[in-house]
């Protein structure tokens, strides 16, 4: 990794990091990805509706984009209250997956308490549903390092770059002493959208335009360290 010491010294400086989840932190994204697949299968079943159910490379497609597009694409044609009772049928799957697959990817749990212990607010800004982040937070025990979660949701429905906006005021930080990680473009926009730094994950779900652009790029968890923190 040969990185420009302004850049790093930025990094190293930073007091708010928020992560993404799905592909940054948590590996299990297409495991529960597995579980909406299995819940259209008897949804599309129980209600008649002749619509196929996709495989497993569409939902990957579609991870962690805002829940209307994700439910969405599944269901083309119908209604919009129709894609919101597919997306409360899903929850139940959802969280039984979660329940089962609780870890993060190897080395995560040290990078957030090294993160931790040198004083650096982290926050958890993801494109799921509050039901489905809180299940992740809840299982993987995200509060043992993170102040607060900003799931996608009511009342706001904002974008990633709004929440990490509120992220910055809620804690008295200036967003451009912010980093923004992911692996999807709505992490790379987000961070432009309030200037600050980004960090693209290429070792996630997104394909690697999605974090072109990017300030820094890890290719795993211990190159993100190397990011985040000082030797």
């Amino acid at each position: 990794m040969n990185t420009d010491p302004l850049l790093l010294q930025r990094l190293h400086s930073s007091r708010l990091i928020a992560f993404d989840n799905d592909g940054t932190l948590y590996p299990a994204g297409l495991d529960v990805a597995r579980s909406v697949i299995e819940a259209h299968r008897d949804y599309v079943q129980q209600h008649g509706l002749q619509i196929p159910t996709p495989d497993i490379s569409i939902i990957h497609q579609h991870m962690g984009a805002e829940p209307i597009d994700f439910y969405g694409s599944m269901l083309p044609g119908q209604p919009e209250d129709v894609r919101k009772d597919f997306e409360r049928f899903c929850l139940e799957y959802e969280q039984v997956a979660v329940a089962r697959m609780p870890h993060l990817y190897e080395y995560a749990e040290d990078l957030l308490t090294a993160l931790h212990a040198a004083g650096r607010t982290i926050v958890l800004i993801s494109n799921g549903t509050p039901t489905y982040v809180d299940a992740v937070w809840e299982h993987a025990r995200y509060e043992r390092w993170m102040a607060e979660r900003y799931p996608y949701g009511p009342p706001e429905y904002d974008s990633k770059g709004s929440r990490l906006a509120r992220a910055a005021a809620q804690f008295g930080v200036d967003p451009a002493t912010a980093v923004m990680v992911g692996d999807r473009a709505s992490d790379r926009d987000a961070a432009r959208y309030c200037g600050a730094a980004f960090i693209g994950c290429a070792y996630g779900y997104g394909e690697a335009h999605e974090i072109e652009g990017a300030d820094a790029v890890a290719h795993d968890l211990y190159e993100l360290a190397r990011l985040l923190l000082p030797a």
